[in-house]
């Protein structure tokens, strides 16, 4: 469940969390007096009869186009990569849930094709309607992220099952959703530059800037930042005092989850292309007080609805805590999981080398690791290669064998050989001896000699709480689409266990 599901949820608590801690926000929801003055008071009222400059033409996909021009404008703002983005997450993500869609394997080789065309253009552009065409591309492959099987079932799929390459399905894009893009783009040139302009007098540009506190969520996916203003890019023919809110609450989502303050956001805004307008909001406005002195008990707060969970403290995020989120998190950029998987930190290792998003070279880095615990980490990992999970199939730990043959990407035929195959550890003169032994004699010594596994045998069996024992294990045991339930520790303890 990613923050855009929690926010749209009118029972969920990280919802009402945000609602609660804005003054603003909590107008709004008054009686019909107190709404239009707030809305009033917010700008909000002005927005929502805005003119709209641009509406969509018919038999655009507006979803699509909002995710176009959005990686549009951080093409031309600089720095992007596509590498790092979700159209790269949407594309390995059908990859490896392509059993599930009908014509999957063509459709998923079309579009990871079209992928590959779109980071070709921006290596070598030789025009904006290119870049134009690039950033489309890449919109069609991030929708695989955001709702697969619903995209596919329509135009897209129908597109991909009579494209016979990436290239022809770049070659056909509907021409109409590229002059829509163009016109966005052009429309707005006044408020691009100024971004530029910002950026290049040395203000901080950081395009989908990573939220330390967005896998609480689920995920989060903000757009970009220029100083301390976080924008988010709304591309919406119609809008309401209702949409402008919701858009405002999202914002306020966003802010809470820059747990440690990494980002020092301090102003948010929407940029409206269709409407020709960029609007921003000061956290002291939306917040009602100085966000430097509120920001870190609020974020508290957020933690505690987010998590469900009691917290006994309030602690800043530490950089190990910090560590973990990244290495977990999908939409963390290449460069940063390349220096987590070189982290001293063995646990840090073994959370990235179990991210689906690992590029290869990296993934295979870490299954070649001195601690077993972080090739387990490969070895659980749904995108490694196949030669890779069989080597890590034979690992001399049979915990990672055992991780990696229940990988489904592991080559079955690989693992019926190395069943017909007995893995052997050492040789039996190097293999110790097992005792069993009362409490009584573990007390008295022992002669030198070859090592002995001792065994007590005479445990009470009243001092084990069974029942607690059977949950734990429940909790505990993995599954097999590689995610792990989560063990109901307070926040408190798991900030001190982090340490």
């Amino acid at each position: 469940m990613s923050l855009t599901q929690h926010l749209g949820d009118s029972g969920s608590p990280v919802r009402a969390y945000i609602d609660g801690i804005s003054p603003a926000l909590r107008a709004l929801k008054g009686g019909i007096g107190g709404d239009l003055s707030a809305a009033d008071t917010l700008g909000l009222v002005e927005l929502a009869a805005s003119a709209v400059i641009l509406p969509p033409s018919i038999g655009v996909d507006v979803a699509r186009a909002g995710t176009a021009v959005d990686f549009r404008v951080r093409i031309a703002l600089g720095g992007f990569d596509a590498q790092d983005s979700t159209a790269n997450l949407g594309v390995t993500e059908l990859s490896l849930r392509q059993d599930e869609v009908e014509n999957g394997s063509h459709r998923a080789k079309i579009l990871s094709e079209a992928f590959d065309v779109a980071v070709q253009i921006l290596e070598s552009p030789s025009s904006e309607a290119n870049l134009d065409r690039a950033a489309l591309l890449l919109a069609h492959c991030e929708q695989m992220h955001r709702d697969m099987i619903k995209v596919l079932n329509g135009s897209v799929g129908k597109a991909c099952d009579t494209a016979v390459d990436g290239q022809a399905f770049a070659d056909n894009l509907d021409k109409t959703s590229l002059e829509d893009l163009r016109s966005m783009m052009e429309s707005n040139s006044a408020q691009i530059n100024k971004w530029r302009m910002q950026i290049a007098s040395g203000e901080r540009f950081e395009p989908n800037p990573v939220l330390a506190g967005s896998m609480l969520v689920g995920g989060a996916d903000a757009d970009w930042l220029v100083g301390d203003v976080l924008i988010d890019s709304k591309a919406y023919g119609k809008l309401t005092v209702a949409k402008l809110r919701d858009f405002l609450r999202q914002l306020l989502g966003y802010v809470m989850l820059d747990c440690d303050d990494s980002l020092r956001i301090r102003t948010v805004g929407v940029w409206l292309p269709r409407q020709g307008l960029t609007r921003t909001w000061g956290l002291e406005m939306l917040l009602g007080g100085d966000p430097g002195e509120l920001l870190p008990t609020l974020r508290e707060g957020f933690l505690k609805a987010a998590g469900g969970q009691q917290m006994g403290i309030h602690v800043q995020v530490t950089q190990c805590r910090k560590n973990q989120l990244l290495a977990d998190n999908k939409n963390t950029p290449q460069y940063m999981l390349v220096e987590l998987a070189r982290n001293s930190d063995v646990g840090i290792r073994f959370r990235t080398g179990r991210n689906a998003m690992l590029r290869e070279a990296t993934m295979r880095e870490l299954a070649r690791d001195r601690y077993a615990s972080v090739r387990e980490g490969v070895a659980g990992n749904e995108s490694a290669p196949t030669d890779v999970l069989t080597a890590l199939a034979q690992d001399k730990s049979i915990v990672v064998r055992r991780v990696a043959a229940a990988n489904p990407r592991t080559p079955k035929a690989q693992l019926k050989a190395l069943e017909a195959a007995p893995f052997v550890t050492s040789s039996r003169a190097t293999q110790p001896s097992i005792e069993s032994m009362t409490g009584d004699e573990v007390a008295q010594p022992r002669e030198s000699g070859p090592t002995v596994v001792r065994i007590l045998q005479d445990r009470d069996d009243g001092a084990l709480d069974r029942p607690w024992f059977s949950q734990f294990l429940a909790l505990t045991r993995g599954t097999s689409s590689g995610l792990r339930p989560r063990i109901p520790l307070p926040m408190a303890s798991e900030y001190w266990a982090s340490r």
